[in-house]
Parts: C-alpha cells; sequence; structure tokens
C-alpha cells in the first residue's frame, strides 16, 4: 500500500486523440495507450502515432495540438495540493515535434499521466498558401550595339 505513494518511472501513457470539425465542434474522442522507454516517448514512435491517426473516416485532419498531462507531484505535496489545488500546474503544450519525457509519478497516479493529440478538418483555403502570378507579357530587352573603336 505505501508502494503507491512512492514516484516511480512511467512506462505507459493514456493517448486521447480529438477530432474538431470545421465548425469547431469536437465530434469524436479516441483512447489508446502509449509505451514509453525510460520515462520517454521518443520522436520517432510520436511521427508514427500522427501518422496513424492522422486520417479518420476517409478524411485527412491536421495535428494543431499536442498537450501533456504529467502528473509529477511530490509524496509530501499532496496534501498541499489538496487545500490549494490551483498553485500546481500539470498540463504543458508541446509545440515541438520532437521526443516528450515525462517526469516520474507517484504509482497512484500513473494511470492519469496522459498525452492528447488535437486533430482538425483541413480547409480548403490553407491549402493553397501561395499566391499565382501571371506574366502576360514577355518583358522587352534593350539591345545596346557595341562600340567599334
Amino acid at each position: 500500500m505505501f508502494k503507491d505513494f512512492y514516484k516511480d518511472t512511467i512506462e505507459q501513457v493514456n493517448l486521447f486523440i480529438l477530432y474538431v470539425d470545421n465548425n469547431n465542434d469536437l465530434f469524436h474522442i479516441k483512447k489508446d495507450t502509449a509505451t514509453l522507454k525510460d520515462g520517454k516517448l521518443e520522436k520517432s514512435d510520436l511521427k508514427s502515432l500522427i501518422k496513424q491517426y492522422i486520417i479518420y473516416e476517409n478524411k485527412k485532419y491536421r495535428l494543431i495540438s499536442m498537450l501533456k498531462w504529467n502528473i509529477n507531484i511530490e509524496p509530501d505535496e499532496i496534501s498541499n495540493y489538496l487545500k490549494e489545488d490551483n498553485k500546481y500546474d500539470f498540463i504543458k503544450n508541446i509545440r515541438n515535434l520532437d521526443s516528450i519525457t515525462f517526469d516520474d509519478s507517484i504509482n497512484l497516479f500513473h494511470n492519469l499521466n496522459s498525452l492528447y493529440l488535437v486533430f482538425h478538418e483541413r480547409w480548403k483555403l490553407l491549402e493553397n498558401k501561395t499566391k499565382k502570378i501571371y506574366l502576360n507579357k514577355k518583358l522587352k530587352t534593350r539591345k545596346t550595339r557595341s562600340k567599334k573603336t
């Protein structure tokens, strides 16, 4: 029983995949687990997870956000957390596509550590970001004669 209140390396995390449509409505949530190596989700594993979930119901979505929920509170701070929970912030926005490290967590909270992947339906307007330039006329070049000396 006391073993549950000591910190240990996290071996797997919950994975929540959220799909948002063009009206910004959350319409589907998938739940899965991801295995960690020494408390770390490797970049290659993260890329394969994204590739696995980027298509839903034959539609391609784009990843707009990654959120890491890691409860890394110290065992002796639990009573303080219960009194003043606003001092603790366990969620972190992941901005780079890189390896994600989860800090050691109390065994009792291992099943709460999670990674959220938020996918949004692609907009047609955003797919072509380059402006087309049409050239109607050829530019006239000036011919200069070399002077004979």
